[in-house]
């Protein structure tokens, strides 16, 4: 951290240096983004509430070089929601990704830090299931074109991808993708 602020920790640069001001300024626009995806008032400020909280605690993690607060803010947002819906059982109504802010840098971060995760992930695969899941989903091969590439069956290359895709599911489980 770059020094002590009247809250206590201070981020330099430009963003936030008093998480008085900053929670001031984005609570509002935290519950506005909520409200448009929860009816109940109360879970809103529960939900809004806790990201604040998250994020005031997990400043010492906070990485400037990474993305803006607004945009780290918004991420733990979007993941306090996503856990509310799938506690409420309604994750089939679950939405695209849809990040609030004046400009698609909060987005854009956002997917960038998933696309690293998802190297990442494929990374800790072994070469067969990384190669068959990046014929499939990132050049758009299907089972049996695969298949005839790699000189296996079809069947096994089902297999082979449902096995990679478990394993990465746990590195991508902040992502609920």
């Amino acid at each position: 951290m770059a020094g002590e602020s009247s809250f206590g920790k201070k981020i330099s640069g430009d963003e936030v240096t008093d998480f008085d001001a900053f929670y001031r300024e984005n609570y509002p626009k935290v519950c506005s983004w909520l409200k448009k995806k929860i009816s109940n008032p109360d879970d809103v400020e529960d939900i809004a509430s806790d990201a604040f909280t998250y994020f005031y605690k997990n400043l010492g993690h906070y990485d400037q070089k990474k993305s803006s607060p607004v945009t780290w803010l918004y991420v733990i947002v979007n993941s306090r929601w996503k856990n509310y819906m799938r506690d409420k059982k309604t994750n089939d109504d679950i939405e695209e990704i849809d990040l609030p802010g004046d400009s698609d840098i909060e987005q854009a971060y956002y997917l960038q830090e998933l696309r690293d995760a998802i190297a990442d992930a494929l990374l800790t695969l072994p070469e067969r299931q990384r190669t068959i899941v990046i014929l499939n989903y990132f050049q758009g091969k299907n089972s049996s074109e695969i298949a005839g590439m790699l000189g296996m069956s079809a069947a096994n290359v089902r297999m082979d991808l449902s096995r990679a895709l478990k394993k990465m599911r746990g590195p991508l489980r902040d992502y609920h993708l």
